[in-house]
C-alpha cells in the first residue's frame, strides 16, 4: 500500500479515536466533585444526569427547585436540582439528616422519606479536590472538608442534586380539598375527618417516640405526602396503660402511609457528638457568618453565637409581629410544640367546612390545640391539666389525645385475630 494512502488511513483513525474520546468525556463525570450514598445507585444517577436523560418527566418546578422522576434498575427515585440562592436551606444539611439520623428509624417507622444521594458537579473550570462517596457519615469532625464545600452551595458555583425514594401519591394539603364536596353531608364530612385522624396518628406516635431526638420545624401539609397502600394496609402500634405496662396493641386500619418529606430545618440529635447543634457550630467555625449566605440562615436562627459583632437576626428573615413570624424556629435545639403546626392547620381547616353546619373539632372530639401563631410557636411542656381538658401543647398530648378519639370514637379499629400477619406493620415501642 502507498505511504499517501497509509497516512490517510491513519489519520482516519486518529479522527475516529478522539471522536470516541470526545464522547467517552462528555459521559464521563468528571465534573462530579462530591458524591456521598449507595455507589451504585449514584454512579447510575451520574450516568442519568450527564446523558441528560432526566428532563422527561418534571414532577415540580419552581425557583428554588425542579424535581424529576427517574428510574434506576427498575425502581423509581425522585432527582431534586437545587437552584441555589442565599436564602434557600442547605441541601448538604437536608441529606446529613436523611442519611445520619432518618435513616436509623426507617425500619422502625415507615413514615419518613429515604434519603439516597447526594451529587455536587462544579459550574466553572475551577479546581476542587474531588471527595468520593461513602454510604454514611462516620461524625461531624470527620467531614470537615465536605462541610466546608457546604458553605459554597448557594454561592452559584455548583449544581446540586439530592436523590431520594420516589413517593406514589399527593401532599396531605391536596388531600384535605376533599373536605369541601360539592354535593356533601355532614355525616361524609365527619367520615374523612375520622380517617384523617388515623392518619395524623401515624405521624405523631412517631414524633413521640423520637421526642427531644427530633423536631421537624416546617412540618405543614405540603411536607406531608400520603401513600396509598397496597400490600400493608394495618398498622400496629405498641400500646401501655397509665402505669407504663404493655397491653393489646392498638391495629389501626388506613388506606394510606403518611410520609414526612423535607429535613431541611429539621432539629436531630443521634448523641452529644453528633447532632444539630454540634453540626452548626461546626459550621460557624468554617463558614463566613455562620453560614448564614449559605443556606444556613433559618437553621442558625436561636443558635446564639457571634461572629465580628455580627447578630443572627439577620435581614433575610423577618422578626415577630410579621407575617414571616421565625421566633420559636430555632433548630439547633429540640421544641416538642412546634410540629403541632400540621396538626393546628388540619383543625383550622376542619373548622372552615364544619362551620356552615354550626359545628367544630372541638364540639365533635372537644380538643384544641394550643399554637401561637401561623408558622411557629414556644415550647410549652405542661400538660397536668390541660390532657384532661384535651388542650394539645406538645407532640405529647397529640399522640395521646389522638389515642384516646381513636378509642372513644372506635375509629378503624381492628381486632388482632382478624388481620393478615402479611398486611401489617408493626410499628416500635421506644422507652421515653
Amino acid at each position: 500500500m502507498p505511504k499517501r494512502t497509509i497516512r490517510k488511513n491513519h489519520k482516519r483513525k486518529n479522527k475516529r479515536t478522539k471522536t470516541i474520546r470526545a464522547k467517552q468525556r462528555r459521559i464521563t463525570p468528571t465534573r462530579v466533585i462530591y458524591r456521598a450514598g449507595n455507589k451504585d445507585i449514584c454512579n447510575s444517577i451520574i450516568s442519568i444526569i450527564n446523558n441528560n436523560n432526566y428532563n422527561k418527566e418534571i414532577i415540580t418546578e419552581n425557583e428554588n427547585v425542579k424535581t424529576y422522576k427517574i428510574s434506576v434498575n427498575n425502581k423509581n427515585y425522585i432527582l431534586k436540582k437545587n437552584n441555589l440562592f442565599h436564602s434557600y436551606d442547605n441541601s448538604f444539611y437536608e441529606y446529613y439528616v436523611g442519611k445520619n439520623f432518618i435513616s436509623n428509624y426507617v425500619n422502625k417507622y415507615p413514615n419518613f422519606m429515604v434519603m439516597s444521594c447526594l451529587l455536587l458537579y462544579k459550574k466553572s473550570e475551577q479546581k476542587y479536590t474531588n471527595i468520593d462517596y461513602d454510604d454514611k457519615f462516620y461524625s461531624i469532625d470527620e467531614n470537615e472538608q465536605i462541610l466546608k464545600f457546604s458553605c459554597k452551595l448557594n454561592k452559584n458555583i455548583f449544581d446540586v442534586y439530592t436523590v431520594s425514594e420516589f413517593i406514589e401519591g399527593n401532599s396531605f394539603k391536596d388531600h384535605l380539598t376533599s373536605l369541601n364536596p360539592k354535593n356533601g353531608s355532614l355525616e361524609n364530612l365527619i367520615q374523612k375527618i375520622n380517617s384523617y385522624i388515623v392518619i395524623l396518628y401515624q405521624i405523631y406516635f412517631v414524633l413521640r417516640q423520637l421526642n427531644t431526638k427530633y423536631t421537624h420545624y416546617d412540618l405543614h401539609t405540603g411536607n406531608v405526602l400520603l401513600c396509598p397502600n397496597n400490600k400493608v394496609k394495618y398498622f400496629s402500634f405498641p400500646d401501655r396503660d397509665p402505669n407504663g405496662d404493655k397491653i393489646q396493641p392498638l391495629i389501626l386500619r388506613s388506606n394510606y402511609t403518611a410520609k414526612i418529606i423535607d429535613f431541611g430545618r429539621n432539629y436531630f440529635n443521634n448523641d452529644k457528638f453528633d447532632n444539630s447543634k454540634v453540626f452548626l457550630d461546626k459550621i460557624c467555625e468554617l463558614c463566613d457568618k455562620c453560614g448564614i449566605d449559605n443556606g444556613y440562615g433559618i437553621l442558625q436562627h436561636g443558635n446564639y453565637r457571634n461572629y465580628d459583632n455580627h447578630t443572627l437576626k439577620n435581614e433575610l428573615y423577618c422578626e415577630k409581629d410579621t407575617a414571616y413570624d421565625i421566633r420559636f424556629i430555632t433548630p439547633s435545639k429540640p421544641n416538642l410544640s412546634a410540629d403541632l403546626i400540621l396538626l393546628n392547620y388540619f383543625v383550622e381547616e376542619c373548622d372552615k367546612h364544619l362551620k356552615k353546619y354550626d359545628t367544630s373539632i372541638f364540639k365533635l372530639y372537644g380538643f384544641r390545640v394550643d399554637y401561637l401563631s401561623q408558622y411557629s410557636t414556644p415550647e410549652n411542656l405542661n400538660a397536668g391539666l390541660e390532657i384532661s381538658q384535651k388542650i394539645i401543647t406538645n407532640v405529647m398530648d397529640a399522640e395521646k389525645i389522638l389515642k384516646l378519639i381513636i378509642k372513644e370514637q372506635k375509629l378503624n379499629i381492628i381486632p388482632s385475630s382478624q388481620i393478615p400477619k402479611d398486611q401489617v406493620f408493626e410499628y416500635t415501642y421506644v422507652k421515653s
